[in-house]
């Protein structure tokens, strides 16, 4: 109760304070780039704080969110950087690729599933599934943001960028809203309704900042901030409300080896399906053709390097389970002198 009434209190406070200063450009651009790195920045304070009381997938879920919020906070001091600094809003830059990787964060750290128990043996192997992924976002924001965005002569960057964000608002609040009901019946159940909560209200207050972006009205400080302060205000509520981990695991049925490996190489696929298909379909020249080309060897080099890292793992565990079984079997089967 005390952090919702903070949270209310912080953005009528920076609803307030950014009316009064509407008459002052600079002042209110300063004032909405620190604004909104705060919010960020107690979620990454709530996760820290609470790091401890996790383990396994728990820990590895919160970690991954606040991994991803550490990039937003980079990409934003990039684009505040431009905007105080040298004085204009740019919203296909390099910041762009960390803003874009940190938004999708959560839906990525959602791979871990916590709501299904510890599963301290699955850290390793859902690690790779969560850089996968990851690798997989920062491959689609380069391909098909930055380097048509910094590409003299191709056709509305920004509007294909903000049309990009809001596909990931929507599948961050369909996963979520989805994570809400298939845990509700267990502990995990009001940090997924918080995050459901947070994502999806942030679809929508995304719609409007978009279009003011599209406008050319757009104005750090403002009301279209709450498009981003208001799901982080959410995620941290969210870190508060997720339960400890127990001290011992439930029993819960691991999934098999060949389920993990399978969507770890999901990416594997997908980027030279969405990598050479877009050579064709959104050709942007010779040179950064060939550009794109080595950049998507670049990235299929590492997702193979990592699935069969994460096939070596699967083989090792399941020989240590072996072995293991081995062991109890010659023990019961051993007589026992009494």
């Amino acid at each position: 109760m005390l952090y919702l009434s903070l949270g209310l209190g912080y953005i009528v406070a920076y609803v307030a304070i950014g009316w009064l200063l509407r008459g002052h450009a600079l002042a209110l651009s300063i004032f909405g780039d620190i604004g909104l790195l705060i919010p960020p920045l107690a979620v990454c304070a709530v996760i820290l704080r609470r790091r401890r009381s996790w383990q396994g997938c728990h820990r590895l879920f919160w970690d991954a969110v606040a991994i991803g919020m550490a990039l937003w906070i980079i990409g934003h001091l990039g684009w505040a950087f431009e905007d105080l600094v040298l004085k204009q809003q740019s919203w296909l830059r390099w910041h762009t690729v960390f803003s874009l990787c940190g938004g999708i964060g959560p839906l990525i750290a959602l791979f871990a599933r916590p709501h299904r128990g510890v599963r301290s043996e699955a850290v390793s192997s859902v690690g790779v599934v969560l850089a996968s992924y990851g690798l997989l976002a920062v491959f689609i924001y380069s391909y098909f943001v930055l380097i048509p965005g910094i590409t003299p002569g191709v056709p509305g960057p920004q509007v294909a960028l903000l049309k990009l964000v809001q596909l990931n608002r929507a599948l961050l609040f369909l996963a979520f809203a989805a994570a809400m009901i298939v845990a509700r019946r267990t502990p995990w159940r009001n940090a997924y309704r918080w995050l459901a909560i947070g994502t999806g209200v942030g679809f929508f207050l995304r719609i409007l900042t978009s279009l003011a972006i599209v406008r050319g009205s757009y104005q750090s400080g403002t009301v279209y901030d709450l498009a981003w302060f208001v799901p982080f205000l959410c995620y941290a509520a969210a870190a508060l409300a997720a339960p400890a981990s127990p001290a011992e695991s439930e029993v819960i049925e691991a999934p098999s080896a060949p389920l993990h490996v399978l969507v770890s190489a999901v990416p594997v696929f997908l980027i030279p399906l969405t990598g050479y298909g877009a050579l064709y379909l959104q050709p942007l020249g010779p040179a950064d053709d060939s550009f794109r080309a080595r950049d998507e060897a670049a990235f299929m080099r590492e997702r193979i390097g990592g699935v069969a890292k994460l096939i070596d793992v699967k083989r090792a565990r399941n020989l240590c389970r072996q072995l293991r079984r081995n062991v109890l079997i010659i023990f019961r089967m051993a007589p026992i002198d009494v």
